[in-house]
């Protein structure tokens, strides 16, 4: 972005400054940003849904420091991520297998003789 500073206070202090004096300046800027993060997400580098990160912070630094800037023309152009995983609830076979499975390792793991297990039944708890 081609502030000057060593530090990232510095850094920030010295955006602020300059946006203060071009918000134009800035809006460009913070647009440039995003946009290589874009290409990161078109690229499979980072996720698209993570996009919202990189414009957060900038957006909150901007605010606090009384920089006017178009918010809403910048995260326009951003696409949007899921909000949701692509998981699914288990079907009944899935739960029934599943539940076997973990009671197996149950009694397995707590030593429990063959004797003792035949008065257990689990297949009521399965519907």
């Amino acid at each position: 972005m081609g502030i000057e500073g060593e530090t990232v206070e510095e850094k920030a202090k010295n955006f602020v400054v300059r946006a203060k004096e071009d918000p134009q300046w800035a809006a460009a800027t913070i647009w440039s940003y995003l946009q290589r993060q874009k290409e990161r997400a078109e690229r499979g580098e980072i996720s698209y849904s993570t996009l919202p990160n990189y414009w957060k912070p900038p957006k909150l630094l901007c605010e606090m420091n009384d920089v006017a800037i178009n918010w809403k023309r910048i995260t326009r152009g951003l696409p949007r991520g899921r909000k949701y995983g692509l998981d699914r609830a288990p079907t009944k076979d899935e739960r029934k297998t599943l539940f076997l499975r973990i009671s197996h390792l149950l009694l397995y793991d707590s030593s429990v003789s063959d004797r003792n297990t035949a008065s257990l039944s689990c297949f009521p708890l399965i519907k």
